[in-house]
């Protein structure tokens, strides 16, 4: 997936995630792939300008003083939303898909075992006192180093660290248990920049060519170079004008040329394959606690997954994008 900011979900969100370790609608734009990708990870409420905020000291913490001011919290907030827009989007996406995360496991009783989690503990500070040896040299107390590289206390940075793994181990969970509870469609596409291309290619499919040759061939999208396959994607996930015809196809079947706004206002020409269907299953964490388990072992939650349940959760939680931000 293309977008910029994505990329940055998929390291503020999923590494480690393996088991080894005003109401309305969001408003989406579209990538060369045809999937829905909002614009800017939405917000739950809109940031108020920094010189509006009085909140306390113990919410809004001072981080800062100079001759008589202080630098609270929201205004670094504000100023890196301004500088790095990128990053601190992802950031707020993070913190929606983890309170939706936190909801979803609360109500199936999903909690990550204590067991784990201190076995984790053990790892991370095994691993902080070979990088204190490494940086500083044998010896080096641990809790120095984490102060000096970390302007933290070992044990508030232990604790820091040991919380991702947690939110990481119900992320990849939730994520597959909404994946198999959802109907998905696992496609092959390939994307053009014009017409006159996109009907040659569809001639050369009409003729018997092979459908991931000519992706790796033409297709602008980064699929090609995988013969245009896609991961299984919900509906939502989907540009509502390739999900209406990639879920009308029988597996086997494509489409003929589909011309479709990516929602920036730039046309694109794609070909749709189905490549299998899997419908909806009506389960439980408890009867699919072990396929998702195995599962995870063998192919961990990627970047697309992630993408395309945060999108359809967005629809399904009705979360409101905030467009001035």
């Amino acid at each position: 997936m293309r977008p910029a900011y994505l990329l940055f979900l998929v390291a503020v969100v999923l590494p480690g995630c393996a088991t080894r370790d005003r109401r309305s609608p969001p408003v989406d734009t579209r990538d060369r792939s045809g999937l829905a990708v909002p614009e800017a990870p939405p917000a739950l409420a809109k940031i108020a300008p920094a010189d509006s905020v009085a909140a306390p000291s113990g919410v809004d913490p001072v981080m800062a003083r100079y001759e008589g001011r202080d630098i609270r919290a929201s205004e670094v907030g504000q100023w890196f939303l301004r500088t790095h827009r990128r990053e601190a989007l992802a950031s707020l996406s993070k913190l929606i898909g983890l309170e939706i995360v936190e909801r979803e496991a609360k109500k199936i009783g999903l909690h990550c075992p204590g067991a784990l989690l201190e076995a984790r503990r053990g790892e991370i500070l095994q691993r902080l006192e070979r990088d204190a040896a490494v940086v500083y040299g044998i010896g080096t107390p641990t809790a120095r180093y984490v102060r000096l590289r970390f302007q933290q206390e070992l044990e508030d940075h232990m604790n820091i660290l040991v919380e991702q793994v947690r939110q990481r181990w119900l992320f990849s969970r939730i994520i597959r248990l909404h994946g198999i509870q959802a109907e998905r469609v696992e496609l092959a596409m390939i994307v053009l920049k014009d017409r006159a291309t996109a009907e040659e290619v569809s001639g050369k499919l009409d003729e018997g060519a092979d459908f991931e040759r000519l992706a790796a061939r033409y297709s602008i999208h980064e699929s090609g170079q995988h013969g245009g396959r896609l991961p299984p994607l919900p509906r939502e996930a989907l540009n509502p004008a390739v999900a209406r015809h990639a879920f009308a196809l029988k597996e086997g079947d494509r489409t003929g040329v589909l011309d479709v706004d990516d929602g920036r206002g730039v046309r694109q020409f794609e070909i749709v394959r189905l490549l299998r269907r899997s419908p909806a299953r009506d389960v439980t964490w408890a009867t699919v606690a072990a396929e998702i388990e195995a599962g995870l072992l063998e192919r961990p939650v990627d970047a697309t997954e992630w993408a395309a349940w945060y999108l359809r959760l967005e629809r399904l939680y009705r979360v409101r994008v905030v467009g001035n931000l």
